[in-house]
């Protein structure tokens, strides 16, 4: 996955300004299509007094709905949720039948405005048939992530259960923080402000990926942030503090030791940057910080008056920064290689500290920026997220050798449904032609 040489970065930004032209030109003719459209309620059943969690589930399901929905639904249901779905494409009547065992509410919609535009159907519909008076938490969930069956219920669970008025799953770091909206849960106490029904039914719906992510997540967690007195009540189940406490215990020791396995081969995304990675660089950049800058000053000058000597941290990390990286896949790999080329007795004794305090520091690192379901994809799954973004072959952020690592815990029976989703969607960089590419990759499809 290469990035775009300086002929094709010029052509793009040439052919920019015609394809945003040509992107709102798609979608006012989308919106004018959208408009005389009506929204069809297939079918609706009451909601129960012991269904107090309301589902808003989005969805972009043709003909049949996909296992891994089935499988959400199942726990949804076993959990006392009712689901009112929302789909921009049509079931078959089969299905149609299938979904009644799961669904309360079945509503399809015409293609337009994304998971936002799906959300605020589903969300009008609940105030409108007081599910806001008969419910105590409202879910938001779509079909942009594939749902394994391991700890789908302790995950639901958690979600539901959570004290926190504003519950996500993961955080996102990138332009501004704020809380993943495809996984999303909202206690009474916020769905029934003012401001948070005006931002729904005043909410612009359009097609414009960049104004969905703006109007709609980014937008929406600032009103989120408005509806609660402290952000310590605005949280995402797996964040960096979870995260942390998980990386230093014995169930991440794999990471530890395996970080060049676990570790996303990828480096680029479909925009053209670099997303952070975790290489054994790095570790050494972390281990020369801690070994020199992070200790008391008596230690720091023992080990600053060796660290050009002969048999020293600072030589051995400089001839194997060189040299020596293509034979160190692995912390055991690193220490015993410390441990041939050092022979001052003091900084031998730290080896084992510093590596791991590197590769601690360096996984904490990098879940602490960008997207975390994109960035950490491989490391959430084995932390127990039960989800897993479509998105990660086509935006770039997984390379072919990164999905052995991401699949290797899921059960046998989901992995080739998953692969052939992400598969569906190849690289954008590399699978798509003209203006379409041009869109790509500024962030516009």
């Amino acid at each position: 996955m290469n990035g775009m040489n300086l002929v094709e970065k010029s052509l793009n930004r040439l052919r920019l300004p015609g394809v945003i032209m040509l992107l709102k030109l798609m979608d006012w003719v989308a919106k004018s299509k959208w408009i005389f459209s009506r929204d069809k309620v297939v079918f609706k059943k009451d909601q129960t007094s012991d269904q107090n969690i309301h589902v808003v589930l989005a969805l972009f399901e043709k003909d049949y709905l996909r296992k891994d929905i089935i499988n959400l639904c199942d726990v949804l249901v076993a959990n006392k949720c009712y689901v009112t779905a929302v789909n921009t494409k049509k079931l078959d009547t089969e299905n149609i039948e299938i979904a009644k065992k799961y669904f309360g509410k079945y509503i399809e919609r015409f293609n337009y405005g994304r998971d936002f535009s799906s959300y605020k159907t589903g969300v009008k519909s609940f105030y409108r048939d007081n599910g806001d008076q008969k419910s105590v938490k409202l879910l938001f969930l779509n079909d942009s992530v594939f749902y394994s069956k391991r700890g789908l219920d302790e995950w639901v669970k958690e979600l539901i259960n959570s004290e926190i008025p504003v519950t996500g799953t993961t955080e996102n770091l990138e332009v501004e923080h704020h809380i993943g909206s495809f996984t999303l849960a909202v206690m009474k106490s916020v769905f029934m402000q003012k401001r948070f029904k005006k931002y729904w039914f005043s909410y612009k719906d359009t097609d414009l990926r960049a104004q969905v992510i703006k109007k709609g997540e980014l937008k929406f967690s600032k009103v989120l942030k408005k509806c609660i007195s402290s952000l310590t009540y605005f949280r995402a189940l797996y964040n960096s503090e979870r995260f942390y406490h998980f990386i230093k215990s014995d169930s991440a020791r794999i990471f530890r030791e395996n970080f060049s396995f676990y570790n996303r081969r990828s480096a680029l995304t479909g925009l053209g940057l670099q997303i952070p990675t975790l290489d054994l660089n790095q570790i050494l950049q972390y281990m020369r910080r801690f070994v020199v800058e992070d200790r008391d000053l008596e230690e720091a000058q023992n080990l600053k008056a060796s660290d050009t000597s002969e048999g020293g941290f600072g030589k051995s990390l400089k001839i194997l920064n060189e040299k020596d990286f293509n034979f160190i896949v692995s912390a055991k790999d690193l220490k015993q290689y410390l441990n041939k080329n050092i022979t001052n007795e003091y900084e031998r004794a730290l080896i084992d500290e510093e590596v791991d305090k590197a590769i601690i520091f360096g996984w904490h690192e990098i879940f602490r920026q960008g997207s975390q379901i994109h960035t950490n994809c491989i490391i959430l799954s084995h932390m127990g997220v039960p989800f897993i973004k479509l998105d990660l072959i086509f935006r770039g952020v997984c390379a072919r050798e990164d999905i052995k690592a991401l699949t290797s815990n899921l059960p046998e029976d989901e992995v080739e449904d998953l692969i052939n989703m992400l598969y569906s969607r190849p690289f954008g960089e590399t699978s798509l032609f003209g203006w379409r590419k041009t869109a790509f990759m500024n962030g516009l499809i």
